[in-house]
């Protein structure tokens, strides 16, 4: 095996640059399937949680964890009454900086208990009935910023 090719990350990167792929060492889907985690800020401090640790429901085909859940599993004992929440992308997208979703954010508790993160890809989905526009559903959420107004 004298001749044997060696892959290494940085190989992979170029052969992914190739065929438009990125491949990524700080990638934090994990074992579990491809979950990755959150970060939930409350009172100025961040809680991550582990999507992959939470049950799932299938909304429109897809395995997606309740947002209530994922926020209680960050506050363990704080109590969800009056609780809501905004939403942070991966790269800085708030909903509420587009006219459409500015008087929709913060999310109030209540509705929050329609809304999903597809643990794989950190989509954020709403049940279609909330008539909620695009904007209201970013891509790849890393923060979930919770207030009690």
């Amino acid at each position: 095996m004298r001749n044997a090719m060696r892959w290494t990350a940085a190989g992979l990167a170029i052969l992914a640059v190739g065929c438009e792929q990125s491949v990524s060492a700080d990638d934090d889907a994990g074992a579990d399937g491809g979950a990755r985690s959150v970060t939930v800020v409350f009172q100025d401090a961040g809680h991550e949680v582990a999507l992959g640790t939470l049950p799932t429901t299938v909304v429109e085909g897809t395995p997606v964890v309740g947002l209530q859940a994922v926020i209680e599993a960050a506050l363990p004992g704080e109590p969800t009454a009056g609780l809501a929440a905004g939403f942070v992308g991966a790269d800085g997208f708030r909903p509420e900086s587009r006219e459409f979703c500015a008087s929709l954010v913060p999310v109030a508790w209540e509705t929050l208990a329609r809304g999903y993160i597809d643990p794989a890809t950190r989509d954020l989905r709403w049940d279609p009935a909330l008539g909620y526009p695009g904007c209201m559903s970013p891509r790849d959420v890393a923060e979930i910023d919770v207030t009690r107004p």
